[in-house]
């Protein structure tokens, strides 16, 4: 038996003249967690007051106008045209709302069928491009569209062109044990402290103190403007922002995970829950998320994936699949969905792998604590943009 589901998009006319569609009782499959790249949330008085917002904003493609217990809306504008997949219906308290009527849903992303991505990544495997062959650890993205890692052996910071592939020209800063980059600044890891660069990288514009150990992974929840920093003496840090200063070195919690185990991967799944690996042999993957009532981080043994392996990194893709880096000889990639359940593994070959950064069409970059150094996979995926 088949079912054929016919979406009715009326077209109406706003007070401002300006045509729409309507999708009734329909939602998007899509959270509100996004970055701001991509759209915002605002709370109105009814539907209309969200339409009026939409049409003076010339980025916005659609909106979603949910019904709340009380007597206004929640509305969720786009600046993007979701995939086909993620249209929900039939859903009796939201509406959906086209404002460029001149764009259509696209099919369903195949990037978020896991069987497919990963025979197109072992395709691109055969093309595997190297920008370095030195020892690195930490991997994360810099300022105007580059790359940074750290040498493994003397902690030299390292930059590189995400377009070309090739090392753009910085200061030495040795000693590095982990880098971040957000909104500007460059944050710089040692054995217990933080130093905050601007970006010319010259000299340090703050010191972190006060953290126990060796720091091995900087992270950013962008909704929050935080920073988690995570330590091997299994501490995590989590910073806000100074207003005045304009950088992220107000500590706001500090939590020590359950195991004892060396903490080296932390996976952000949105501004209320991350991930943490150890790099301990048959070490799990644990979901830690925050208590809204005093911002402490806590984990529940039902969230633990069955994980049974060190990990050096954790990414959380844009179909919301954990990728969790098995580092040395294993040297390979597991992938889980939100379930917990395994979807499957990569096995790129390389040495000692470490770091892992998905870029747009699961162009997957790489770092490797051997001379394998620093690698890109470019499969041939057509997918729909990060956010």
């Amino acid at each position: 038996m088949s079912f054929l589901l016919i979406f009715f998009i009326l077209p109406y006319l706003c007070t401002s003249s300006y045509p729409y569609g309507l999708i009734r009782n329909a939602s998007i499959k899509i959270s509100f967690d996004m970055n701001d790249d991509h759209g915002y949330i605002l709370k109105s008085q009814d539907c209309n007051q969200c339409l009026c917002n939409a049409f003076s904003n010339p980025k916005v493609v659609l909106f979603t106008c949910t019904q709340n217990e009380s007597i206004n809306v929640t509305c969720q504008f786009y600046y993007f045209m979701p995939k086909r997949d993620e249209i929900q219906y039939p859903n009796v308290y939201t509406n959906i709302y086209l404002i460029d009527t001149n764009q259509t849903f696209e099919e369903k992303d195949d990037c978020c069928n896991t069987t497919t991505l990963i025979i197109k990544i072992n395709e691109a495997l055969r093309t595997k491009e190297i920008a370095i062959r030195q020892a690195l650890r930490t991997l994360a993205g810099g300022d105007n569209n580059t790359i940074i890692t750290v040498q493994s052996s003397d902690g030299n910071l390292l930059k590189f062109d995400k377009s070309t592939f090739k090392p753009v020209d910085i200061p030495k800063i040795p000693g590095l044990t982990a880098a971040g980059y957000y909104d500007g600044y460059y944050y710089l890891g040692t054995d217990g402290n933080i130093y905050v660069y601007n970006k010319n990288l010259s000299t340090p514009l703050h010191t972190i103190t006060n953290m126990n150990g060796v720091i091995t992974v900087i992270r950013f929840i962008d909704s929050t403007q935080e920073m988690i920093v995570g330590a091997a003496s299994n501490h995590i840090y989590i910073y806000g922002k100074d207003e005045v200063k304009g950088y992220l070195i107000n500590r706001t919690s500090t939590t020590k995970i359950n195991e004892a185990l060396q903490l080296h991967a932390i996976g952000i799944v949105n501004e209320n829950a991350f991930y943490v690996g150890s790099y301990s042999p048959n070490a799990n993957i644990h979901l830690y998320r925050r208590n809204p009532s005093d911002n402490t981080w806590t984990t529940n043994p039902n969230d633990t994936i069955d994980h049974k392996n060190k990990t050096s990194d954790i990414i959380i893709d844009n179909c919301k699949r954990v990728w969790a880096v098995v580092p040395e000889k294993q040297k390979r990639v597991i992938i889980y969905d939100q379930d917990k359940t395994r979807l499957g593994e990569i096995n790129e070959g390389g040495e000692s792998l470490f770091n892992l950064m998905i870029a747009e069409n699961y162009t997957l970059i790489m770092s490797h604590e051997s001379d394998a150094g620093l690698t890109r996979i470019k499969p041939d995926l057509n997918c729909r943009p990060l956010r």
